[in-house]
């Protein structure tokens, strides 16, 4: 066996059959992958009751779990590159997801009006005017680090919360 392995939606090794059979599925993939283990794939051949490699450390019938990384080509879901730390998701829909494995994810996303970033309930959006709008999850905290300097008008709760600050101030002198 080889440690570059690929398996796709067509084909799969039948352990009854001792032949690779093909498969007509609803959706097409494409996976390529390494596995630092030399462990069989799905249209490797292999003895009835061993278990095959599918490109991912984690389910490796293998006695190292690390070191696996794969590409996927997926009619539905898109493009992704695959490690043991990460994935990184080219979506049919054009968003680009990155997943940590403990289960952050990011997703970047273009539409008509610009593009928007979001990761735990945060956004930051910019239109195609370049106009910005920054938004915490569920009203959670907003913290900038250095000096913020503002050309332009400021509106809303901020204007407000400034003015009664300075009132305040006036009126305890």
């Amino acid at each position: 066996m080889v440690r570059i392995k690929g398996v796709n939606s067509d084909y799969e090794y039948s352990t009854e059959k001792g032949k690779i059979l093909e498969k007509h599925p609803d959706q097409l993939y494409m996976r390529i992958f390494i596995c630092p283990n030399n462990q069989p794939s799905a249209i490797d051949q292999r003895e009835k009751d061993q278990a095959c490699c599918e490109g991912k450390s984690a389910s490796c019938p293998g006695d190292k779990k690390s070191g696996h990384a794969a590409i996927t080509l997926h009619q539905k879901e898109g493009i992704s590159l695959q490690t043991d730390q990460a994935q990184l998701q080219l979506e049919q829909d054009g968003s680009l997801v990155l997943k940590s494995s403990q289960g952050q994810i990011a997703k970047i996303r273009a539409s008509e009006n610009g593009w928007e970033f979001c990761s735990n309930g945060a956004s930051l959006k910019i239109d195609k005017n370049g106009n910005l709008e920054l938004a915490s999850a569920n009203g959670k905290t907003i913290t900038f680090k250095g000096d913020v300097n503002i050309q332009g008008d400021i509106q809303g709760k901020l204007l407000e919360t400034i003015k009664t600050m300075v009132d305040n101030a006036f009126k305890q002198k």
